[in-house]
């Protein structure tokens, strides 16, 4: 391939770590992510959804939260993709950081 990167490059998601876990004002920090695909702003996955069966392990201590998904059920991210942290507040959810990166580059 002399150097050639192939794209669009699929990759499955296994873990997903946050840490620290910030603190927001004096509410302290409910934090979710969702991930998204740039194409059509398609959510791939948000940790904010209800599932009565959830399809990953979630763990939150006051320093990380840790998403980690079953082998066979982790989702494949494929192109530019994004990561939305944000903090689930009474009336509005606030944004705390954004990655956006290729799954070429990986």
């Amino acid at each position: 391939m002399n150097g050639l990167i192939v794209a669009p490059s699929a990759k499955k998601l296994k873990s997903i770590v946050m840490s620290p876990v910030p603190s927001m004002m004096n509410e302290g920090c409910r934090p979710y992510v969702d991930i998204t695909n740039n194409i059509d702003n398609k959510v791939i996955y948000s940790s904010l959804k209800f599932d009565p069966q959830p399809k990953y392990y979630c763990t939150m201590t006051d320093s990380a939260i840790h998403i980690e998904f079953p082998e066979g059920e982790e989702p494949f991210l494929t192109g530019d993709v994004h990561f939305l942290f944000k903090s689930k507040g009474v009336i509005l959810d606030s944004l705390i950081c954004r990655v956006a990166l290729n799954t070429a580059f990986i």
